[in-house]
């Protein structure tokens, strides 16, 4: 008799180890709290999460992760954020659907209580003036980078009509989380100073849209709708990174 038990104890848990359990309706998952959708669907593979569920309402583009709407409540949703190598789960955000009128919009909630003060309010970021003085006060990190690699510009969105900048010095990698992290988000005006101080082709610049983990809110460049053609998708980064240039280059 203990064996017996002993065997169906392991056996659950091997069950539950390897994610063998039986996801629950999509109406349900609707029900749970954020955290308790991270615990439950950590790790699980995407696979598993397409056989219960379906296809999804959209996908995110630069980042693999899926969108589901709620079946109860259109204006609900769920977005699975997957390992691009495991195709396993990572992280699960719920959030309000915030669509436009192109219906290419949403809104994504994140918990920002303990992010650095400079992300928090716009009257914290060290300062509102685009004079060079005060940025170099605030924004030392800014001004001096060597520009043998380029510059790389990076721009994240808190809102529809809210842009943040940060510049880093051109590498030949990708930049680290600590790095991105580290950047402190300046007004459009204010990266239009910085980089006039710089002596450098705006062709060796690059612009990077970057999705800030704490932003509220992820715009259409990240967003590639279900059977969007890839033509589609580059032809609309290559838009919003024009109209970030015209910004950031062209003159009022």
């Amino acid at each position: 008799m203990k064996k017996g038990l002993i065997f169906i104890v392991v056996l659950s848990s091997f069950l539950v180890l390897t994610g063998c359990s039986k996801l629950p309706a999509l109406e349900k998952v609707f029900t749970w709290s954020e955290a308790e959708a991270n615990k439950k669907l950590f790790n699980v593979r995407r696979e598993k999460i397409l056989k219960a569920w379906g296809q999804p309402d959209s996908m995110l583009s630069g980042f693999y992760g899926d969108i589901y709407l709620n079946p109860g409540d259109t204006n609900r949703m769920i977005v699975i954020y997957y390992d691009g190598n495991t195709e396993t789960v990572t992280d699960v955000k719920f959030s309000d659907r915030q669509v436009t009128e192109d219906n290419s919009q949403f809104n994504i909630g994140y918990d920002v209580s303990d992010i650095p003060w400079y992300y928090t309010a716009q009257e914290d970021r060290g300062t509102d003036s685009d004079d060079l003085t005060k940025l170099r006060e605030h924004y030392p990190e800014y001004f001096d980078l060597p520009t043998d690699k380029g510059l790389e510009v990076y721009i994240w969105q808190m809102a529809p009509e809210s842009y943040s900048f940060g510049v880093l010095a051109g590498t030949n990698r990708e930049k680290t989380i600590e790095e991105l992290w580290n950047m402190k988000g300046v007004s459009a005006a204010q990266m239009r100073a910085i980089l006039s101080t710089y002596d450098i082709d705006p062709e060796n610049i690059v612009i990077i849209p970057y999705q800030n983990p704490i932003s509220s809110y992820l715009c259409e460049y990240f967003i590639a709708e279900i059977n969007e053609s890839e033509e589609s998708v580059q032809s609309r980064r290559q838009a919003y990174i024009h109209n970030i240039r015209a910004m950031l280059f062209t003159e009022n």
